[in-house]
């Protein structure tokens, strides 16, 4: 009985042992199928979240056309729930879809709420599946329409600006050219962008022009250039080039723009202007040998008087004391004829220097004034001068005689530059000043020269305290002003220089 027990209970302790082991394998098994299915549902979710984190649109269909999966970007594009979605046909979101291609398409999609915008879509096949990827362009589809309008809208500007404008490329080619550039030159834009522009060059400078174009890409700066070119109607005109680089950020030119500028009127007018000058310059000139001829006359004139009375003394003396009444008759009748004679050439000289008479009209001050500092303009800027013009606008006109009021007027204004050679050039400035005094307009030219010692000598002819001077200057601008029934004279500036003031008489115009 007792080794019966004994194995009883050996059996039952193997029986234990058996149902631990199979109790473990089972834990594992359990253990392991639990671990897989978790993995399972961390794939599921990264696979999940993979199409979420796509910035566009994602979406699956079978092909039927069916939509098998949206992302969450489809439901914040749409408007729409993933239920709303999932089983609907393709043709749900983008009414124009009805194929599947692999290149990408522009489609009008529709939201939830009606708003109509424009999708991009690039699909791919996976087996059975199609995946679509799509994209709101709507803000890419306005910006480019902006970007066209601003284009069109700038080559509208530049069409209809009154200029020639074009740009070049850096090898200096013609890449665009504005119409008024075309019509001007009577060329296409092709004919332009062929190089035919530079026939268009006057043939006696057109290598210079082309190497000095050439120098100045080659140092990519700004530059301006003038030279000639042929019109549509085949006259030469003088023009004007200024070009501006277009750099990108290594400093390098991507591009060159310019605009030509017809200045053939303008050349025109400058050599008006030096013509006028010239001919200015020897009026003064005139003026200044009629000054002196008539102090030369009036010098001459009572000595030669007195000889012609004399002369005509002595022949009635001989006529009547003298023994040979003939001889002496006839050497008095010659001292009167040559006499005579003199006084005719001196009254030829009288009349041929004399200034003829003013031809006084009525006349806008400020007007004259102007044109005298434009002539003296050039003068000005290379003696650093400034001419400050202070003229009122309801000055009154008065009566004169243009020219030589405007010989008056220089003659002042190139004294009051000679005056500040030696003067530093913040100090340079003349300024002009005219007011209404009654029944005349007093001007003032002030400058702030060295100052004038003494204030009447001046006027005197021949009296000069310039090196190359004659002396003869204010001397006829006193006596131009007098024969307007004005006066000139000259006092000390406030702080520094001499202020020359003048007097003319109020037209009937000005008056009233």
């Amino acid at each position: 009985m007792t080794g019966l027990h004994i194995f009883h209970s050996g059996s039952t302790y193997l029986q234990l042992v058996a149902f631990i082991v199979a109790s473990m394998v089972i834990i594992k098994v359990i253990v392991r199928k639990r671990r897989l299915a978790a993995q399972r549902m961390q794939a599921n979710a990264e696979r999940g979240a993979l199409p979420d984190s796509c910035p566009d649109g994602f979406l699956t269909i079978d092909p039927d056309l069916k939509i098998e999966f949206a992302n969450r970007v489809i439901t914040e594009m749409f408007g729409y729930a993933v239920d709303e979605v999932i089983g609907q046909p393709a043709s749900f979101l983008i009414p124009e879809f009805g194929h599947v291609e692999s290149t990408t398409e522009e489609f009008t999609a529709r939201r939830k709420d009606g708003e109509v915008f424009t999708v991009e879509t690039r699909c791919a096949r996976m087996a059975s599946t199609t995946i679509i990827f799509i994209r709101d362009i709507t803000e890419l589809k306005r910006a480019q329409r902006e970007l066209e309008n601003s284009r069109e809208n700038m080559r509208l500007i530049l069409e209809t600006v009154p200029g020639l404008l074009f740009s070049r490329l850096p090898s200096g080619e013609v890449e665009y050219a504005n119409q008024q550039i075309l019509e001007y030159h009577g060329m296409t834009q092709e004919e332009l962008n062929a190089g035919t522009w530079v026939d268009a060059l006057h043939p006696d400078e057109k290598q210079a022009v082309l190497d000095e174009i050439a120098r100045n890409f080659a140092k990519g700066e700004p530059y301006r250039m003038e030279y000639r070119r042929r019109r549509h109607d085949g006259v030469y005109r003088w023009f004007q080039t200024s070009l501006q680089p277009l750099k990108n950020q290594e400093g390098e030119v991507v591009r060159w723009y310019g605009i030509l500028a017809d200045v053939d009127d303008l050349r025109r007018a400058e050599e008006s202007l030096r013509l006028t000058q010239e001919k200015l310059s020897q009026a003064m000139q005139i003026g200044a040998l009629s000054e002196f001829a008539a102090s030369v006359i009036h010098e001459i004139s009572q000595p030669l008087t007195a000889m012609v009375a004399n002369a005509e003394a002595c022949r009635l003396w001989l006529s009547l004391n003298a023994p040979n009444v003939a001889d002496s008759r006839a050497a008095a009748g010659r001292i009167v004829r040559d006499g005579e004679e003199v006084r005719k050439i001196i009254g030829t000289l009288r009349n041929l220097f004399r200034r003829a008479p003013a031809e006084k009209i009525s006349v806008n001050l400020s007007q004259i004034v102007n044109e005298v500092i434009t002539l003296a303009r050039n003068r000005a800027h290379s003696q650093q001068v400034v001419i400050d013009p202070q003229m009122p606008g309801d000055l009154p006109t008065v009566m004169a005689d243009r020219i030589q009021l405007q010989h008056v007027l220089m003659n002042l204004i190139i004294n009051a530059m000679d005056s500040m050679q030696t003067v530093s050039p913040d100090r340079k400035r003349i300024v002009i000043r005219a007011r209404r005094h009654g029944d005349i307009v007093v001007t003032e030219i002030e400058d702030r020269g060295s100052g004038v010692e003494d204030r009447e000598k001046i006027f005197e002819p021949f009296f000069t305290t310039k090196s190359r001077g004659m002396g003869m200057g204010l001397s006829i601008c006193r006596s131009i002003i007098e024969a307007h029934d004005g006066e000139l004279w000259c006092e000390p500036g406030v702080v520094s220089g001499t202020v020359f003031s003048f007097t003319l008489p109020l037209s009937q115009e000005g008056a009233d």
